[in-house]
Parts: C-alpha cells; sequence; structure tokens
C-alpha cells in the first residue's frame, strides 16, 4: 500500500539517537497518518547507526533504510532519500531531535491551506552564541549573494506535497544544496515558528569552518555574483594601481625622490598579483564545478537496504 506519509531522515553517526527518534515519531504521526514510512539513510556512519536501522527495520513495516556507499554529505543523503520517497506529503528532518517530530502535524495542518511546501523557523535556538552567530552570517550571506529569498534560521524540518518533491528531485545539478533549491522552484511556501529542541545525543556535525564551506557551496551552485565581484574587484584594483603609477610618475619627474625601479615594481607585482591569484581562484571555483557536472555521476551509490 502506498504510504500517505514519507518521512526522510538523513543519518551520520545517530545511533544513540534513532530509537527515541523512531518513538517519538510513531507517536507523533501515527494517529493523523496511519500509513506512514520513515526512510533512514545512513550517510557513512562510522558508529552502530546502520546496525540501529537494521534493527529497527525488521521490528517495524513502516521503517526503511538506505545505506550510501561512503558519506556524500547531508543534502546528497536528503536527495537519495527523496528519490525513494513514495508518500503523497513528504517529510524532511534531522535525527539528532533538534527537529521534533510532535511538530510534524502542526506543519501538516498548514500544508492544507494552499500550500506546497512549509518549513519550521527556529524560535529559540539551542545553540551556542558562536553557533548562533556563524549561522545568522551564513544565512545573510546566502540572501546577499544569491538574490533568493531563503528564509533565515529555517530547520530541516519541513513537509511538502509529492508535486514540490517531484520539482525537487528533478533538478539535475550534483551540486546540491536544498535549502536553495526549494527556493529555486518556488511554489507557494509558509515558514511556521517552532521551538527548536535540544541535541539528544553526541556532537554536531557541523562546526563554523563546514557552515562556511556550506555558505560557498550555496553561493556558487546559486549565483553567479562571485564572478561578477570578481570583476569590479579587478577594475577598482586597476585603477587604484594607476593611480599609484600617476604619484610615482610625479615623485620621479618633479621630485625625483623614487628609488629607481623598486617601487613601481612592487606596485605592480603587488596588486597584479592580488588581481591574478583573485579572479583565476573564483574562476577555478566555477570550472572546476562544471567540469564536475559535466561528468554526469550518480548522485550517490546505495550499499545496502533493508
Amino acid at each position: 500500500m502506498t504510504p500517505v506519509l514519507s518521512i526522510v531522515v538523513p543519518v551520520h553517526n545517530e545511533a544513540e539517537s534513532l530509537p527515541e527518534l523512531l518513538r517519538r515519531i510513531d507517536a507523533s504521526v501515527r494517529a493523523g497518518f496511519p500509513e506512514y514510512e520513515v526512510i533512514l539513510v545512513d550517510d557513512g556512519s562510522t558508529d552502530e547507526s546502520w546496525s540501529v536501522i537494521r534493527n529497527a527495520a525488521s521490528h517495524h513495516s513502516s521503517v526503511r533504510g538506505i545505506r550510501l556507499s561512503r558519506n556524500m554529505g547531508e543534502h546528497i543523503a536528503v536527495s537519495a532519500g527523496l528519490d525513494a520517497a513514495s508518500g503523497e506529503r513528504v517529510v524532511l528532518m534531522d535525527a539528532d531531535l533538534q527537529d521534533l517530530p510532535e511538530h510534524i502535524p502542526v506543519l501538516a495542518a498548514e500544508l492544507g491551506h494552499g500550500y506546497d511546501m512549509v518549513y519550521a523557523i527556529r524560535k529559540h535556538r539551542q545553540h551556542g552564541v558562536l553557533k548562533r552567530w556563524t549561522s545568522s552570517f551564513f544565512w545573510m550571506l546566502l540572501r546577499r549573494l544569491t538574490g533568493l529569498d531563503i528564509p533565515p534560521d529555517q530547520a530541516t524540518l519541513r513537509i511538502m506535497t509529492k508535486r514540490f518533491r517531484d520539482a525537487l528531485v528533478s533538478l539535475p545539478e550534483s551540486n546540491r544544496f536544498i535549502y536553495g533549491l526549494t527556493a529555486v522552484i518556488g511554489f507557494p511556501q509558509k515558514g511556521v515558528e517552532l521551538e527548536h529542541g535540544k541535541r539528544f545525543a553526541g556532537r554536531s556535525n557541523y562546526n563554523p569552518m563546514k557552515l562556511l564551506l556550506l555558505a560557498a557551496t550555496g553561493v556558487t551552485a546559486l549565483s553567479s555574483f562571485p564572478l561578477r565581484l570578481a570583476f569590479f574587484v579587478g577594475l577598482f584594483l586597476t585603477a587604484t594601481s594607476s593611480i599609484f603609477a600617476v604619484e610615482i610618475l610625479v615623485q620621479k619627474l618633479v621630485f625625483n625622490s623614487v628609488s629607481e625601479g623598486w617601487t613601481s615594481l612592487m606596485v605592480a607585482i603587488i596588486f597584479m598579483g592580488g588581481v591574478q591569484m583573485t579572479m583565476i581562484g573564483i574562476l577555478g571555483v566555477y570550472m572546476g564545478k562544471n567540469y564536475m557536472e559535466s561528468k554526469h555521476r550518480p548522485l550517490y551509490f546505495i550499499s545496502d537496504r533493508t
């Protein structure tokens, strides 16, 4: 029987959280969605996560497990789960219980008001000051540089219609950033402020450096702004070096106070070297992404299923 609700959960080293997660999901959704499935995607875990998933699937017909061949990253794991989801409604959520399963019926009720996706906005973040600051900077950077309406502080927790899920799965790029892709799709969407739960066990897989790299991935996947920025930076540095060159020429011809050849050489090296390295670096990022896209490799490989 086709499930009414599919719940996709990427899993990376969450063995301690999974039993409690599944218990709370069942308690939260069974009354409203008797026919539901939970798709747990093991993204190359190094703990006992896959053993826990297999054990849960052997005891509960609603649990399905997918094991990727290696760690592919959260957004690829989400894509694998979406490919496998067959429900009329699809939920995405994290496994650490900071996304509260009890909120799924709340989002489902909002979805019935004509929206294709309803996502949770964290009301009170259960993170330290540094994590909150880097996260705020992350969302601000995405909004400013991509020009897309990507609401800040949104959680992974969201529910979507089958139409929205099909549109998301149809996007062909391998450089995937789910939050940005949902903004690209459009369709009626709504954010709902909900409480942010505490992590049940273990430590977060995201540190400030990973958040920065994720922001860079999102920007380069969704916008050509860095290329335009490189153009204007090049113009600015060229104009600045031209001003310095005029100043050096005046000092040489009028005051004869410039060391022979040294200053002009340093100006040329520093400014032009900086311009070239900046441009080459930005172009390299985009060329590398185009190169990887041109290979048309599968997004992921599955090593096992329950």
